[in-house]
C-alpha cells in the first residue's frame, strides 16, 4: 500500500462517508435509534419491574456458595427489556458506566 504524508491513500478516493444517500441516512438513523434505546433500557433496568414466573424455574441449586444470590429470572429474555436478560443489562451498565 502506498501512503502519502498528507493523509490520502494514493489515487483512490473513499466516497463512502462523503457522498450522502438516502439508504445511508436510513441505516445510520436506525443504528443511532437502536443504540440509544438499548442504552436507555440498560441504564433503567434496575427500576423497571421484572415480571418473571419464578415458580417455573428450579428453586434449588446444586452448588452451595454462601455469597451467591440465587435469582431465577437472571437468564430469562424479557420483551420489556428489548429481549435482553437482566444479566446482559448488568453487563451493559458496566460498559456504559
Amino acid at each position: 500500500m502506498r501512503y502519502l504524508s498528507d493523509g490520502n491513500m494514493g489515487d483512490k478516493k473513499n466516497k463512502y462517508f462523503t457522498d450522502y444517500t438516502t439508504a445511508k441516512g436510513i441505516f445510520y438513523g436506525t443504528a443511532v435509534v437502536f443504540v440509544l434505546s438499548v442504552c436507555i433500557v440498560v441504564v433503567l433496568e434496575p427500576i423497571i419491574p421484572v415480571w418473571c414466573d419464578e415458580n417455573k424455574k428450579e428453586n434449588s441449586i446444586s452448588y452451595e456458595n454462601p455469597s451467591y444470590v440465587y435469582y431465577p429470572c437472571r437468564h430469562t429474555r424479557l420483551p420489556h427489556l428489548l429481549f435482553l436478560t437482566p444479566e446482559e443489562c448488568d453487563f451493559g451498565r458496566r460498559l456504559v458506566g
